[in-house]
């Protein structure tokens, strides 16, 4: 039998929430006693030693918008070579509001609006399963074997924000550019290679943020392998083919400066 309801007063005042005193007939309940956390989420242990990849997350708010953007059309996005090239079906709220550039394909009288199908067939569709998870969730975590690969794998995903003009995606993958050559409990830091240079060059233009602070950190630890690695060759190949790059880091060697002022705080690399 359940506890006993509010009783309402003679005397037609408001009722109350306390209910009365449980009878002997009442059902108690009793807390469960704490279970020792033998088996950790690999989510939970994530969190607890790469805290740097939560950053910036949707308020609760903007996540609780997002059931309503979730409603109405959609539009199909295909990412990659067009031979099995993945294919993802988003409502058109929900896109339309990340990204102007997805927006303009689903509002303006493009080809894509008429085929209700936007293709980015030069892009890397994990990246894009990223931004589709950030969409939804406002955070992301890297696919299984791609934090060793050649490239930074946040500096493509900001890339990819700035080609979709999602501002918002920039600037959290901006944080986790940052965060990367900041060592935390259980992570090592990811050095600049020219591999990253390149890659950053020939996707940024000059005085973009990415750019400007993978030049500040190469201004700032040329000489330190902790932070920039590579040989003297590859080095002259890559800023042999980038005259800024070449440039800022020539009057870097000249300066004084000490480190901290190359490398800036992160609020100087969000847009």
């Amino acid at each position: 039998m359940a506890a006993a309801s509010p009783q309402a007063p003679a005397n037609g005042a408001s009722a109350s929430l306390v209910t009365t005193k449980p009878t002997q007939h009442s059902i108690i309940r009793r807390e469960k006693p704490a279970v020792p956390e033998l088996y950790p989420s690999l989510l939970d242990v994530q969190k607890r030693h790469q805290p740097h990849l939560y950053a910036f997350p949707h308020p609760r708010s903007e996540l609780n918008v997002n059931r309503y953007r979730l409603r109405g059309t959609g539009i199909e996005v295909c990412v990659g070579s067009p031979f099995g090239m993945p294919t993802w079906s988003l409502p058109k709220a929900l896109i339309s509001h990340y990204s102007e550039f997805l927006k303009a394909g689903c509002t303006r009288n493009f080809k894509e609006r008429d085929e209700n199908c936007i293709r980015l067939p030069e892009d890397d569709s994990e990246v894009f399963s990223c931004f589709v998870n950030w969409m939804y969730y406002g955070s992301y975590i890297p696919p299984f074997g791609v934090i060793r690969s050649k490239e930074n794998f946040h500096a493509k995903a900001w890339v990819l924000g700035d080609k979709l003009l999602a501002t918002h995606f920039k600037n959290y993958a901006m944080a986790h550019v940052h965060a990367a050559l900041k060592p935390a409990e259980g992570c090592d830091i990811r050095p600049i290679t020219p591999t990253d240079m390149r890659y950053v060059c020939a996707n940024t233009t000059t005085g973009s943020p990415l750019r400007r602070y993978y030049l500040d950190v190469c201004a700032a630890h040329f000489s330190n392998a902790k932070y920039v690695q590579g040989t003297t060759e590859d080095w002259d190949d890559v800023l042999g083919d980038y005259a800024d790059a070449r440039i800022f880091l020539l009057q870097a060697s000249r300066a004084s400066l000490g480190h901290g002022l190359f490398v800036k705080a992160l609020e100087n690399y969000l847009q």
